[in-house]
């Protein structure tokens, strides 16, 4: 994890980053850290976003597609008796 330095465990907000190395400044210890890119497909309901995630989830295994739905019911679940 950024934010979590393995060595000392310093957990606040403070590394120093430098290309793809992140330095804890606490004891000094740097790890190699891959920045990946991060794409949203957005659009109003009923357009195609998830026909759209479908078939590009089919192209390659080398990325994800996570629907928004989902994260959403992950971050503020819902109990069968609340309304949406």
């Amino acid at each position: 994890m950024l934010e979590i330095c393995s060595k000392c465990g310093n957990h606040e907000w403070d590394k120093e980053v430098d290309g793809n190395t992140i330095k804890c400044p606490k004891c000094g210890y740097k790890w190699k850290f891959e920045k990946l890119p991060i794409y949203f497909l957005t659009g109003c309901s009923g357009v195609g976003k998830t026909t759209t995630a479908i078939e590009l989830q089919k192209l390659t295994d080398e990325y994800v597609i996570l629907d928004v739905d989902w994260l959403r019911n992950v971050a503020w679940p819902q109990n069968d008796e609340e309304e949406n």
